[in-house]
């Protein structure tokens, strides 16, 4: 189980596409920085919403005014709770 740490929007670079190439059955996304843009309800390339769990930190959502925007499937967090993630999951892999 790995907690996936996307900071990156899809269009900027290959981190979108590397990360969904790695993803396990057992892991999860948290889309941090300009990576909330990947949570954007019909954002191309899309994320594997069916399969996998996905959040967006609260934070960053906000200031970039997309909160209206995201998938329902697109879970947020404060702080805390990306805290409490990287203590749940003992291996993190960060995609820049």
């Amino acid at each position: 189980m790995i907690l996936h740490l996307l900071s990156k929007s899809p269009t900027e670079n290959n981190a979108f596409n590397n990360a969904i190439r790695f993803l396990g059955p057992d892991d999860v996304i948290l889309l941090i920085e300009n990576g909330v843009y990947a949570g954007i309800e019909g954002i191309e390339p899309t994320l594997p919403f069916s399969s996998t769990t996905i959040y967006a930190l609260q934070d960053d959502v906000e200031a970039r005014g997309i909160a209206g925007k995201l998938a329902a499937a697109c879970k947020l967090v404060s702080y805390d709770g990306f805290v409490e993630l990287t203590e749940r999951y003992t291996k993190v892999q960060s995609w820049y």
